[in-house]
């Protein structure tokens, strides 16, 4: 991490001009914070059923699930991008998405949802049988065990799901770059777009700004896995 920070850094030259440039993206920022935490709270939940069912449901279920979660992971991203254009690029509500940040969010979830399930998977498969068979013998509906016994269990394994959500949101370029309506920009996109006319002060800037934002919940991921870990070695 550090070479490339102090490539950044070299090329900005002082921190007075990075502060500067960090200062115009607002927009771009504030829209890139709002579609990765909504895309990382869809996927989060959406993650969570599949991973349940995988784990806990029938053979069928799992088969299905486990091949679509390959499929999406075998799936390029510009390939995700023009079918959601195929899709809502027409009159009425979806014309209504298509021409809002709402498809930037739905192209974020589609690109993170195989990672979150994944993510979930371990965690889930730590469930002890018993508690599950003893949880069943009360009269509650499947959602109720859910948030009252599963989610308490493993809350740490949803809050690195959301986690992971939030880091590929921000950086995702792939889907985003073809479906971003017009009057939106998120930070990058703007990246992208800037970085065909070269690596300057204000490249750099926004480059080390999207790094810096992708550290806060990487940190959070890299704090949970490295809990578990202690606590599986201990057990």
């Amino acid at each position: 991490f550090a070479l490339p920070f102090l490539a950044l850094m070299r090329r900005i030259g002082e921190w007075s001009v990075f502060v500067e440039n960090m200062l115009l993206p607002t927009e771009e920022l504030r829209l890139s914070a709002l579609t990765s935490c909504l895309a990382a709270t869809i996927m989060a939940v959406i993650a969570w059923l599949g991973a349940t069912r995988i784990c806990f449901g029938g053979k069928r279920s799992r088969l299905v699930l486990g091949l679509g979660t390959a499929v999406l992971l075998a799936m390029p991203a510009p390939i995700i991008g023009a079918g959601l254009i195929q899709l809502l690029n027409r009159p009425g509500w979806p014309g209504a998405v298509y021409d809002s940040f709402w498809i930037l969010v739905l192209a974020q979830v589609i690109r993170t949802l195989p990672f979150g399930v994944l993510v979930l998977i371990p965690f889930l498969r730590k469930t002890d049988p018993e508690l599950l068979q003893e949880a069943a013998l009360h009269p509650t509906s499947g959602m109720a065990m859910t948030w009252k016994v599963l989610v308490p269990m493993h809350w740490r394994g949803v809050l690195a799901c959301w986690g992971l959500g939030m880091v590929l949101s921000l950086s995702e370029i792939g889907a985003s770059f073809l479906v971003v309506p017009p009057g939106y920009t998120t930070l990058t996109v703007r990246f992208f777009t800037q970085i065909h006319f070269g690596v300057y002060a204000d490249t750099a800037s926004l480059c080390l700004l999207l790094t810096i934002w992708l550290l806060i919940p990487t940190a959070v991921i890299i704090a949970i896995i490295a809990r578990r870990s202690k606590q599986h070695w201990e057990d």
